[in-house]
């Protein structure tokens, strides 16, 4: 029941982009691709706020000297954003479990873990885009490392 408006994303995650580039300080590199327009419906701080989890789960697992890229794309009347990293991947047993709140699950430090993760990012972002009638997926990328994918309907 929050007011709703038009949000453009291709100008929010360039947005997103600069601050977590400047957030990181060198460490982890974040590039946008896919410049096209797309423009979804809701509050722009819900949406901003899928892409700010998907962007900060993607910077916690890349290695010093990483980089993400985010890519904007539009197929038929979705809109999709992509998040790929080139950490250590999402072990097996654990792609169906990375929606799950609290779950959490660093490399070496088992399936809970005290260093400041809750394990509530990647549910809140997968509750928001579902209530706005969209979804995220998560794959292991090719290569090495994570994607999700966040598909939204376009306006």
């Amino acid at each position: 029941q929050e007011a709703k408006e038009n949000v453009p994303l291709d100008r929010l995650l360039a947005e997103l982009d600069d601050s977590f580039n400047v957030r990181e300080h060198g460490r982890v590199r974040f590039r946008l691709e896919g410049r096209v327009t797309a423009t979804v419906r809701g509050a722009t701080d819900r949406v901003s706020q899928i892409v700010e989890n998907l962007l900060d789960n993607a910077a916690g697992f890349s290695p010093d000297g990483g980089e993400v890229v985010v890519r904007l794309e539009r197929l038929d009347s979705t809109a999709v954003i992509r998040v790929a990293d080139r950490g250590p991947g999402i072990p097996a047993q654990h792609m169906a479990r990375v929606f799950e709140r609290f779950f959490t699950y660093r490399p070496g430090e088992g399936a809970s873990s005290a260093d400041g993760h809750s394990g509530l990012g990647l549910s809140i972002a997968a509750a928001i885009a579902e209530g706005y009638g969209g979804r995220i997926t998560a794959a292991n990328r090719e290569g090495g490392g994570a994607v999700f994918e966040v598909r939204l309907p376009e306006i």
